[in-house]
């Protein structure tokens, strides 16, 4: 049997309400000589029911149902079963333009790169009776105009792409690429936040990067199962614990690429006290976490705010005072906050 261009790999969860729109932009994409692999949790479900009546009607789609033990051990799975000259994934809440796959394709092959990677939408469903809304989502202008397009880079030449969201789907990789590198997913329970170390697994180990500046995936952010609506603080403080005992003492984790990844980093830890209560532990786990990076890199770090960065400094050297401030504002109305904001400030226990 002749090699497939692309295959495409499905991980399902629990998402009956959006699979047949996930499958059906999968089967009208214009690149027609693809491979299909969808895997579920082995569960006689709804979902089992669509993959299999999917199956009957496309001879390129191939169902495993088998239990794993999550997200990044279904992607695995799938890839046992790969044939494709490069490798995609689609998550079965989002779905994609007909146009992807042969873009991307026809991109990385002019090329020879081991990864094509692309900007993407971000969804919105609407209430009933009102439109839903896509709008570019997840890479600045910033970034995208100072990617280079129709070249081959790495990430020490341009470290900006490792600043924002990592959106592993919105991508291809060469699968000889990451046979070669031996680079799988962390088999985390859950969804598990495992492209974390996936995406500097592949973006860290090659010169062979291209850019496409086109977005082509739409990322449902407004689904019940996603990562952004299921947040939780401690499983993602445990990916980057692991990519920092990996990858932050390494040669590649150097001067230009490590304030690029401490924005990506900070945006979805530290940052996020601003939006959610954290518990003691999980900061301690984040201060943890910082203690691998480099003062250096937090202050270098282009995309964040001076104040952010300053935060993430003073964290860094001083997590008790910055805890329990953080944990007695929380405690606070408005009038309060700025009393104790300008003792501590008197005190000199607040930066400036």
């Amino acid at each position: 049997m002749n090699q497939p261009k692309v295959s495409i790999i499905v991980p399902v969860y629990n998402v009956e309400k959006y699979l047949e729109q996930c499958l059906d932009s999968i089967l009208q994409q214009t690149l027609r000589d693809i491979q299909i692999i969808i895997a579920d949790d082995g569960e006689h479900n709804k979902c089992r029911e669509i993959i299999d009546r999917y199956e009957r009607l496309d001879s390129r789609i191939i169902s495993i149902h088998q239990p794993v033990n999550g997200y990044g051990a279904r992607i695995n799975l799938c890839m046992k079963s790969a044939r494709g000259e490069y490798v995609g994934i689609v998550e079965p809440d989002d779905f994609i333009d007909p146009d992807m796959y042969e873009s991307l394709y026809t991109y990385a092959t002019s090329l020879n790169a081991d990864i094509v990677k692309a900007p993407f939408y971000g969804y919105y469903d609407a209430p009933e009776g009102m439109n839903s809304i896509r709008k570019d989502c997840g890479f600045s202008e910033y970034v995208t105009s100072n990617t280079p397009s129709n070249k081959l880079f790495s990430v020490q030449d341009y470290p900006i792409i490792m600043s924002v969201h990592a959106s592993l789907w919105s991508g291809i990789y060469r699968r000889s690429y990451l046979e070669e590198k031996n680079i799988q997913f962390i088999e985390a329970r859950g969804a598990g936040y495992v492209d974390v170390l996936f995406r500097l697994d592949t973006m860290l180990n090659t010169n062979k990067i291209a850019w496409l500046n086109k977005p082509f995936y739409n990322y449902r952010v407004t689904s019940e199962e996603s990562s952004t609506t299921k947040w939780n603080n401690m499983t993602m403080l445990t990916r980057w614990k692991e990519a920092h005992e990996k990858y932050c003492h390494g040669e590649m984790y150097n001067n230009s690429v490590g304030p690029q990844i401490f924005c990506d980093e900070h945006c979805n830890t530290l940052h996020r006290i601003y939006f959610s209560k954290f518990t003691v532990s999980e900061y301690f786990q984040c201060w943890r976490n910082f203690s691998y990076i480099k003062t250096d890199y937090m202050m270098k770090a282009p995309l964040l705010p001076e104040k952010e960065r300053k935060d993430a400094v003073y964290f860094k050297k001083h997590p008790i005072l910055f805890i329990l401030k953080r944990k007695i504002i929380e405690r606070m109305n408005t009038q309060q906050k700025d009393r104790v904001k300008r003792i501590l400030t008197k005190l000199k226990l607040l930066h400036q």
